[in-house]
């Protein structure tokens, strides 16, 4: 018919275009984010460098909304990774316009992420090339999310059951939020925490240390926490940082998402890893003269060299006057959440008798 004529007589939309969509997108995605800076750094780095991130605060602190903005900040996927989605989805390729997102319950379990006894993918292998997003991470059984460990490290899930072996792709991006307890406001500055006793740290210890170290960025949302002078020092840094964001944003919002695609195009290419992980050895050895990466695991000091390689490369206009130390702290800041857990400290301190103890000074005991 001639309506079908006309249809297949259009022109397919040129890169050009395409690449102007994606800009207007990244610029109306980062204007979310104007009046809270720091997420929108920790965003930028998570999404440019390909990081998987937790974010951790108070309930209504925007931990959510953020997360789910991210897939809008994401790639479009290559013609490989358009194919290889497509296979796994049972989809023609055409029916696939964003990358994959995937956002499971927290009553998921094992099968349900890594698949189940009849062979078939799980959510690991339906967020490949894409995003995963655990909502409530703390809530999740501890043993699903042990069973993440393996597929973040390996990019590939391979599932030995009954019916028998097979090797599933599952190179996926996660993003997580959690509240830091069971109300919400163990790390609040406003509010104290009502749990009683020794329930915060149950709650915290469902997220185990080797699952923590495999994400790069680990944000405590609440920004007025404090915990010591160091991380007071910390967090001055990464307010500088996401002040400098803001101010190169609204002064030029279309050149700085333009720079931001063309890094992440850089930091996404597999071609691209031998020249990061060059960057990343060279910024390890200026670190390493400050000791900086003293005390810290060999996972965690290569999520952190990972996570500073990508902020050199995205914030290139960085005062000369900063030096080594305050790029590490911002970098260090924004893995805050670890050592916030570590130390286990409440900024509001709950009264001792709502911790069930006599000796007000048994409370920093148990906390």
């Amino acid at each position: 018919s001639e309506e079908n004529k006309q249809v297949s007589a259009a022109p397919a939309p040129h890169a050009s275009e395409i690449q102007d969509d994606r800009t207007r997108r990244v610029v109306t995605t980062f204007n979310l984010f104007l009046h809270t800076p720091v997420f929108a750094v920790a965003m930028a780095l998570a999404a440019a460098g390909r990081h998987h991130i937790l974010l951790a605060g108070s309930p209504g602190c925007g931990k959510t909304f953020a997360l789910k903005k991210l897939r809008d900040l994401l790639p479009n996927m290559s013609s490989t990774e358009l194919l290889e989605t497509a296979l796994i989805h049972q989809r023609s390729p055409a029916e696939l316009t964003t990358r994959p997102f995937r956002n499971p319950h927290h009553s998921a379990s094992s099968a349900a992420l890594l698949g189940g006894s009849m062979l078939l993918p799980g959510e690991v292998t339906l967020a490949h090339h894409g995003l995963l997003f655990l909502d409530e991470l703390a809530e999740f059984p501890r043993p699903a999310l042990e069973a993440l460990r393996e597929p973040l490290d390996e990019k590939k899930i391979t599932l030995s059951r009954s019916r028998g072996r097979v090797e599933l792709p599952a190179n996926f991006m996660l993003a997580s939020a959690t509240n830091p307890c069971p109300c919400g406001f163990f790390f609040s500055r406003h509010q104290s925490c009502r749990c009683l006793g020794n329930v915060p740290i149950k709650y915290q210890q469902k997220l185990s240390g080797p699952l923590l170290e495999r994400f790069s960025i680990l944000l405590l949302a609440d920004e007025q926490a404090e915990f010591s002078s160091d991380t007071a020092h910390a967090r001055s840094a990464l307010a500088d940082l996401a002040l400098h964001w803001k101010s190169d944003f609204e002064r030029a919002p279309f050149a700085w998402a333009k720079h931001f695609i063309s890094v992440q195009a850089l930091l996404w290419d597999p071609q691209s890893e031998a020249r990061r992980q060059a960057l990343a050895g060279v910024l390890s050895e200026a670190f390493d003269s400050h000791g900086m990466f003293l005390m810290l695991s060999q996972r965690t000091r290569t999520r952190l060299k990972d996570l500073l390689a990508s902020l050199v490369l995205l914030f290139p206009t960085l005062p000369e006057n900063w030096p080594h130390e305050k790029i590490f702290l911002a970098a260090q800041q924004l893995r805050g959440l670890e050592s916030a857990l570590r130390r286990g400290v409440t900024f509001l301190t709950p009264p001792a008798e709502q911790l069930g103890l006599k000796d007000p000074t048994q409370q920093h005991d148990i906390l």
